[in-house]
């Protein structure tokens, strides 16, 4: 069974388009990954799983997660991984 971290927050620019690169905040858990059964493959099932991403404009918070494509969230995630490694 694999060891979770929750609720970590890290911050992470991303590029808007034509307001430029903003910096969100990106709640996620952590997953350690699995060590495999086949010593030539690598681990299996790690990895952040991400909750919400925070942008905060003109003093409010906003939820932008359902507003970001499957590629952001990649993008996102693999920033997270480079973290933790």
């Amino acid at each position: 069974m694999a060891k979770t971290y929750k609720n970590h927050v890290t911050e992470i620019a991303l590029d808007f388009g034509c307001l430029g690169e903003q910096f969100v905040d990106v709640v996620y858990d952590w997953l350690e990954p699995n060590p495999s059964n086949d010593p030539f493959n690598p681990p299996e099932d790690g990895g952040s799983i991400i909750k919400d991403v925070l942008w905060f404009i003109d003093g409010h918070e906003i939820s932008i997660m359902s507003r970001l494509s499957p590629r952001e969230l990649d993008i996102v995630a693999d920033q997270i991984w480079d973290t933790w490694q």
